[in-house]
């Protein structure tokens, strides 16, 4: 049984997605166990969630730093890798649904 060390594991997960294989058909061309490379997806989905719900959702933009359309000030809203800027105009239920596809919120 092969140990993989974190960086591999993560050069793998990488390279798998990139594959467009199916997780089944990365394993055997590489010859990696399957549960051995599910229990990698599962854990970095883990370490995932814990990072962005320990990381900030909203950030509030200063004046004259980002210019959105016409307005100076905004609202930026990141989520993992995502960064979405948003006029400060913008309604509450734009707000919302913007919220509600990035799985920040439930749909209430």
């Amino acid at each position: 049984m092969q140990k993989y060390s974190s960086e591999e594991q993560a050069t793998h997960l990488a390279a798998w997605r990139s594959s467009g294989l199916s997780g089944q058909a990365y394993c055997r061309e590489h010859d990696i166990v399957s549960t051995t490379f599910y229990s990698w997806v599962k854990a970095e989905k883990k370490r995932t969630a814990r990072e962005s719900a320990s990381s900030p959702l909203l950030v509030k933009v200063q004046p004259n730093k980002h210019t959105i359309g016409n307005s100076s000030a905004g609202i930026c809203i990141e989520r993992r890798d995502v960064r979405i800027h948003l006029p400060a105009d913008i309604g509450i239920e734009s707000l919302k649904s913007v919220l509600m596809l990035l799985g920040a919120i439930d749909a209430a």
